[in-house]
């Protein structure tokens, strides 16, 4: 994902805000009355972010259940959390909020670590 694309910046450990730029040409084509961020936009940023996180080690990351609950429109500050779980920091969920924690995508993911690393972490 391009840094003219979204502008990603880090609150605390697992917590960041985003935006999308507004004037860029992807939202000329994606609903150009009304843009919206497709969703495999906003599931890259998720990927990109959990993946540059974990410094390297990941093999890939796997989502499930994710839901578009409300469009997510370029312009606008949002807020994504990513909560691991409390027995495995290799899953968790993530969320796409507004300060208010009005949710608009939300979901689960598992990391697959690199087989090296793997044994490694189960030392």
């Amino acid at each position: 994902m391009t840094d003219d694309l979204c502008k990603v910046s880090t609150l605390a450990r697992d917590f960041y805000t985003f935006y999308f730029d507004a004037n860029h040409l992807l939202f000329e084509e994606h609903f150009p009355c009304r843009a919206v961020c497709p969703g495999s936009l906003l599931i890259d940023m998720v990927v990109s972010i959990i993946s540059k996180t974990n410094a390297g080690s990941v093999a890939f990351i796997e989502l499930e259940k994710v839901k578009f609950i409300e469009a997510v429109y370029p312009g606008k500050k949002y807020l994504l959390t990513i909560k691991h779980d409390t027995e495995s920091d290799s899953n968790g969920v993530f969320y796409i909020h507004t300060e208010s924690k009005k949710r608009f995508t939300c979901g689960r993911f598992s990391i697959k670590y690199k087989e090296c690393d793997a044994i490694c972490l189960t030392l």
